[in-house]
């Protein structure tokens, strides 16, 4: 069965940047038919903040590098600092070869505490998966606090997700 690897950029949970991915990824699988599981930058374990090449990383942490290589479907989540994104969230796509995600189709998504971020995922997110030579949906998907309510997704973000379920579905009809 195809699998969608959900990464989240930050090593704190809860957060809200996880239930993002975890409800981008949900949809996706519900909708495509496709298992899922998404990690943590905790979950890459002791050996990841100070690896300088995949090979110095303990056994877990080459799993889920291997995970995401092999993923069908990559669905990207991260918390916005000093408008940009976490440097550990960085240091793991140092660690992968970048012909290994070639073709690949991306979600984009982050959170912030407010608006004046988003445009954080196209001058900062997006260019690192270009030059990963992946396939990015058109449509990210940006988060604040007023985008939920009591953790539900408000209706425009639904919309949102749901556009770029379509977009998703569209890229991974062109690979086929």
């Amino acid at each position: 069965m195809k699998k969608i690897v959900g990464i989240v950029g930050n090593f704190k949970l809860p957060s809200s940047t996880y239930r993002v991915v975890a409800e981008i990824t949900q949809q996706i699988s519900q909708k495509l038919n496709m298992e899922f599981v998404i990690y943590n930058l905790s979950d890459l374990g002791a050996s990841f903040p100070m690896a300088q090449s995949a090979n110095e990383l303990n056994f877990e942490a080459k799993h889920i590098i291997e995970e995401i290589i092999n993923s069908d479907i990559l669905v990207v989540g991260v918390p916005t600092y000093n408008a940009s994104f976490p440097g550990m969230f960085k240091h793991l796509f140092d660690l992968i070869s970048p012909e290994t995600l070639a073709n690949k189709p991306v979600v984009l998504s982050a959170t912030g505490g407010s608006e004046r971020h988003s445009l954080m995922i196209d001058y900062q997110l997006r260019p690192l998966f270009n030059y990963f030579k992946t396939w990015v949906t058109n449509t990210s998907i940006y988060v604040t606090s007023n985008d939920c309510i009591h953790t539900q997704p408000t209706a425009v973000l639904q919309e949102r997700i749901q556009q770029t379920i379509d977009e998703l579905e569209h890229l991974i009809a062109m690979k086929d």
